[in-house]
């Protein structure tokens, strides 16, 4: 039987080690996690994130969906009367979103193979809520990627 007081020491032991690693300009490893768990999925979760006195609010989605949304719409706002050019582009700057569905094979496979560091977290259909204002932009919701290291905290679910 496990003694409640060496119990309490180890939580709060683990507590304090908690603290002393979160230290300033490090990124929270519990949203590392969360952000882990959507990278190289079609899943997409609602999420609030504060940085720096701003609300950045949306659609958690993996590296992958981000590219190939964020090209989808840079193309179509370049308005490129040439498919081909077109899907050359679109192609060029959705390919970097590959390595999030190679990493999630990788990781569900038996092969050894360290995973891609986790240092961005995307969002779709972003706004971003200043103090007293209005969500930037007005007319319709965003991609946004963001450093995990610059966000100061979250919640989960987007605001409406």
């Amino acid at each position: 039987m496990t003694d409640n007081k060496d119990v309490a020491r180890s939580d709060s032991e683990v507590a304090g080690q908690e603290t002393s690693s979160a230290c300033i300009g490090s990124q929270d490893w519990f949203l590392e996690v969360l952000v882990d768990q959507v990278n190289g999925t079609d899943n997409a979760i609602g999420m609030t994130l504060m940085i720096g006195g701003l609300l950045v609010s949306g659609d958690m989605v993996s590296g992958h969906k981000y590219f190939e949304g964020f090209a989808k719409e840079y193309v179509g706002a370049l308005n490129i009367a040439d498919s081909e050019v077109a899907d050359r582009v679109k192609s060029s700057l959705s390919g970097p979103g590959q390595k999030y569905l190679q990493s999630r094979a990788e990781q569900e496979s038996d092969t050894v193979v360290p995973p891609i560091p986790i240092a961005f977290v995307h969002l779709r259909n972003a706004r971003i809520i200043h103090p007293g204002g209005p969500p930037v932009p007005a007319n319709r919701a965003v991609w946004w990627r963001g450093l995990l290291k610059s966000v100061d905290g979250f919640v989960l679910g987007k605001l409406e």
